[in-house]
């Protein structure tokens, strides 16, 4: 627990690597956080405007009504059930003050972690019913959907 509310020393090693790859060359980086990387990544955002150019964040942890403001980055939220849904209401409206194409998709029928270690998608050896692994398949698709649709 303590390795993961270590943030700022995540956003740190994330600028680093982001600038980095600018370094390189990228025009465009897109970053995607699930869990407690989701917040790593729109903090990473909030203190370098304009070093994302898209974000995509699954299952959201640790947020705060107050994030997001300031961003610039096309954002794609994901909350599953288990996001309060009152903060993420207000971290979208933050992200879309600044970018109205920022989207904003609750998936109140999957757990936290859907995309994450505990995903069930087709074809694994999963015990979850049907349905819990097309719904799984559907917020994938619609998250490499996303940045296919503002990064590329």
């Amino acid at each position: 627990t303590k390795y993961v509310s270590q943030f700022d020393s995540h956003v740190t090693k994330t600028e680093s690597a982001a600038k980095f790859l600018k370094a390189l060359g990228a025009q465009k980086l897109g970053a995607i956080g699930m869990c407690w990387g989701s917040k790593v990544a729109l903090m990473a955002a909030e203190k370098n405007i304009g070093l994302f150019s898209t974000l995509v964040l699954p299952h959201p942890s640790f947020f705060s009504s107050e994030m997001g403001r300031g961003v610039t980055a096309t954002t794609y939220l994901l909350p599953s059930k288990e996001e309060n849904d009152e903060i993420m209401k207000h971290v979208f409206s933050n992200l879309q003050a600044e970018n109205p194409k920022s989207e904003h998709t609750r998936f109140d029928d999957l757990h936290h972690g859907f995309l994450g270690a505990r995903g069930y998608f087709p074809g694994s050896q999963s015990q979850m019913p049907e349905e819990y692994m097309k719904r799984t398949e559907e917020a994938l698709n619609a998250a490499i959907g996303y940045f296919k649709q503002h990064l590329v």
